[in-house]
């Protein structure tokens, strides 16, 4: 039986008779609800932490190989990871270049009594330490700010460490230019050892703004990462690009052609200006197809004020004809690259060391309901999906209802009617779907919800609060994106959803 408000059917292993990926969530959520990791105590060591400026240590051993470190939480901003030695002192740091803010974990267990972390700051964001999976509480707080003792790096020393200890730290790093990657390393001190933690639940979220993290005070503070600790999950990468959709691309580039012949592939463009290579060819930003291309025709060559040479041939003649293009954000079933033919979500995968035992799909908030094939293309997707990790768990999440949305709904209780519109579609297609491995979670039309089956609801925001709802509380002041107790809030809810879920399931 389909019951869409949890699951379609269990997977029932793989053939070599490994765990299932249901079977595998279902112990990690389990096991993080036991240690209730939301109450983070403090380590019961005699550990300390300061932040202070210094030099590199010149008596710690190198840790050289990135085998001694996972790294958590890459997601889409992370370009090359390397890892090198700088300055005057040796210690193991990973180089990341990418195009926006992005929170990011590392960590290892050592038996270091000292361990020196020192991090290239770029912005103003805070970071979170724990020791042994338990957030350590400075200045009385689990989300530290950052010391202003050195304006290009901060160190951040624990002291005091017996035994064997498990170190994470989360921040969240500026990663807008190239021409400021950032540094994460780490040092202990001479004749101990690090070595990486294991990974044993691993999954992604794809997702939008919201999946970025934004609306947060700090992006270690978004639902993703919270999601991850709620569910017992080793990793959870963020794939969040800003204004993405399962259509939608709203970062992108309006641009007129000359007259072309149907059939064409080379299209006239006398202002290439903001267009780019891999960049897809719609009517606008929202998802929608002009008439004369397909979807995922995507540019394949620019002549600067020339012309541009797309994937695939013209549908029609068509002459003066206004176009838009996405510049940076692409669908996950877009081409990352077109002569390769590797699309962004196998493109993301590519950058990971495990196949993920979960997909979480959390689109559809920018997207056009009403665009050509898009019960289609949220299909495609689930099955890109499914194909990259044929066990995995996908569960797909419905879509929120903003303030400003919802202020432009004559639904009661102020639920935002374009959030539902789409969200039925997106249950509608995963219906037609029928993925024996996978879960549907209701936002805005769920049993489960608020007044009129919503998680959300209200015009207020934490700016501007009127009392409508609850989105006084759980909405930023920009309308739109989770506050800070919205994304705990969405992580919350979300994480309660599955366990119940998976409780569904034999």
């Amino acid at each position: 039986m389909n019951n869409l408000l949890f699951s379609n059917n269990l997977l029932t292993g793989s053939s070599t008779g490994a765990e299932s990926s249901v079977a595998k969530l279902r112990r990690a959520s389990e096991k993080a609800l036991i240690n209730n990791l939301l109450i983070n105590p403090v380590y019961a060591g005699a550990a300390t932490v300061t932040q202070a400026a210094a030099v590199d240590p010149s008596t710690t051993v190198f840790q050289q190989n990135i085998n001694r470190c996972s790294i958590k939480r890459g997601g889409v901003s992370v370009g090359t990871t390397t890892w090198n030695t700088s300055g005057t002192g040796v210690y193991a740091f990973q180089n990341l270049v990418g195009t926006q803010d992005f929170g990011f974990a590392i960590d290892f267990y050592t038996d270091s009594a000292t361990v020196t972390l020192k991090i290239k700051r770029q912005t103003s964001y805070g970071f979170k330490l724990a020791i042994n999976d338990a957030y350590i509480s400075v200045s009385s707080s689990t989300l530290v700010a950052w010391s202003t003792v050195d304006p290009t790096y901060n160190y951040v020393v624990v002291a005091g460490l017996t035994g064997i200890n498990k170190i994470r730290l989360e921040v969240a790093v500026d990663l807008t230019t190239s021409a400021n990657p950032v540094h994460c390393g780490h040092y202990t001190t001479a004749f101990t050892s690090t070595w990486p933690t294991d990974y044993k639940t691993f999954g992604v979220v794809v997702g939008d703004s919201f999946t970025h993290g934004s609306g947060s005070n700090y992006q270690v503070n978004d639902y993703v990462n919270q999601l991850g600790i709620l569910l017992g999950l080793d990793d959870l990468w963020a794939l969040g690009y800003s204004g993405t959709g399962y259509v939608a691309s709203l970062s992108g580039q309006t641009f007129t052609t000359g007259a072309f012949a149907a059939g064409s592939t080379v299209i006239p463009v006398a202002n290439t200006s903001g267009l780019v290579l891999n960049g897809p060819v719609l009517l606008n930003g929202t998802g929608d197809l002009s008439p004369y291309f397909s979807r995922h025709t995507q540019i394949t060559t620019i002549v600067a004020n020339t012309s541009i040479t797309v994937s695939k041939a013209a549908l029609a003649a068509g002459s003066a004809v206004s176009l838009y293009s996405p510049n940076q954000m692409l669908t996950p079933t877009d081409l990352w690259n077109t002569s390769t033919g590797q699309s962004r979500l196998a493109f993301d995968l590519s950058r990971m060391s495990y196949t993920p035992d979960v997909f979480f799909f959390a689109l559809g908030l920018n997207d056009d309901a009403n665009a050509t094939g898009y019960q289609t293309e949220m299909i495609s997707q689930w099955a890109l999906a499914r194909s990259l990790a044929p066990n995995a768990l996908i569960i797909v999440i419905g879509v929120p209802s903003t303030a400003a949305n919802g202020s432009n709904s004559g639904s009661p209780n102020y639920i935002s009617a374009f959030s539902q519109n789409n969200e039925n579609n997106i249950k509608g297609a995963f219906t037609t779907w029928n993925d024996p491995n996978s879960l549907f979670i209701a936002d805005c039309t769920s049993p489960l919800g608020g007044p009129g089956g919503s998680r959300q609801w209200g015009t207020g925001n934490t700016g501007a609060t009127n009392t409508t709802g609850n989105n006084d509380v759980y909405c930023y002041t920009d309308g739109t994106h989770p506050s800070t107790a919205g994304h705990a809030y969405r992580a919350s809810w979300i994480a309660n959803s599955v366990r119940a879920a998976l409780k569904t399931l034999p």
